[in-house]
């Protein structure tokens, strides 16, 4: 989780020491028994004043379970509330009653969009919402030719990329597909750029400025990574109305909201590939919003919060793991 990592380092420049621990298990007693071992040895020799949770479901709740008093914050990204159908129906059912339960015992609630906290059952009205930071030192505009010249592209055929992630079922990559094949009626060269986890996250900035719109087709999402990164590079974005997209595109040039269905899918797409002319999203007030050092200083609120409600006096300055 690259955002994840980039946000600690946001603020550990704001001052604030960083321990990170990985919970490697998640769905075995025996695994999660050595890694309550391991936290407990890293939260004794750490002694951090905050402990952060990325995610809930189990993340949630073994942070809360192993926190012995230090005040806890979860983060909650979309597929812990969010009725994602990976793991089959009771794997949805099971993550959404832990990431439950870890809310209801959390001293700090951070949602990444008011979507997201609409989804919890109780203490709405301690969640912060404060979306995926997206660092501009490394997501800003390229000229398109140039970028395509660094990963070798054809300069003249219409790109379309798509994040599908390590789950492309919850992405709806076959939406996506459906929908190139229908664009392709008219741009039969049009190249569809698959991103599947596995490409390296240092490229991803370049491909973005050398695509020319980014799709999405989700049946949910919290704050999409993807589409902060799109903003940020100038890259059009043709989108459903998912997570906080709707609010994130409202007012930039090239970019479209549409509903879930191939045929309006494709007419949006067609549209903005008909001018392949770039976005202002890093030009607009609202990348402030969306600027990681400036998501970074609310999160350091809500650790701050969290503290005044369930911690000891702080130290000169609180620390998050």
């Amino acid at each position: 989780m690259p955002y994840c990592r980039r946000e600690d380092e946001a603020l550990g420049a704001l001052g604030h020491e960083i321990e990170i621990f990985e919970l490697g298990a998640r769905k075995n007693m025996l695994g999660l028994l050595r890694c309550a071992v391991a936290y407990q040895s890293v939260r004794w020799r750490f002694q951090p004043d905050v402990i952060h949770a990325h995610y809930g479901a189990m993340t949630a709740c073994f942070s809360t379970i192993l926190a012995s008093g230090t005040p806890v914050v979860i983060t909650f990204r979309g597929s812990d509330l969010n009725p994602v159908p990976s793991g089959g129906r009771l794997g949805v059912v099971i993550r959404h009653l832990f990431s439950q339960l870890g809310a209801r015992f959390a001293d700090g609630i951070v949602c990444v969009s008011a979507e997201l906290r609409d989804r919890l059952w109780w203490r709405r009205n301690i969640a912060s919402v404060v979306p995926t930071g997206v660092a501009q030192s490394e997501f800003q505009p390229l000229a398109r030719d140039v970028a395509r010249r660094r990963l070798g592209w054809d300069s003249a055929a219409p790109v379309v990329v798509f994040n599908a992630g390590r789950e492309p079922d919850v992405k709806r990559l076959d939406v996506a597909v459906a929908v190139i094949e229908r664009v392709r009626d008219r741009w039969p060269d049009v190249r569809f750029e698959v991103l599947d986890g596995r490409r390296d996250s240092a490229l991803v900035p370049t491909i973005l400025n050398a695509s020319d719109c980014l799709l999405l087709t989700s049946d949910f999402e919290g704050s999409p990574t993807i589409v902060q990164e799109a903003i940020a590079c100038n890259l059009p974005v043709v989108s459903v109305p998912v997570g906080d997209v709707p609010e994130r595109l409202r007012t930039l040039r090239h970019c479209h909201v549409v509903p879930s269905n191939v045929e309006a899918l494709a007419a949006a797409l067609a549209g903005v590939l008909a001018v392949r002319a770039r976005s202002n999203g890093a030009e607009t007030p609202g990348m402030e919003a969306i600027a990681l050092e400036s998501t970074a200083k609310r999160l350091e609120q809500a650790f701050l919060l969290a503290c005044l409600r369930g911690g000891p006096p702080l130290r000169a300055a609180p620390a998050a793991t």
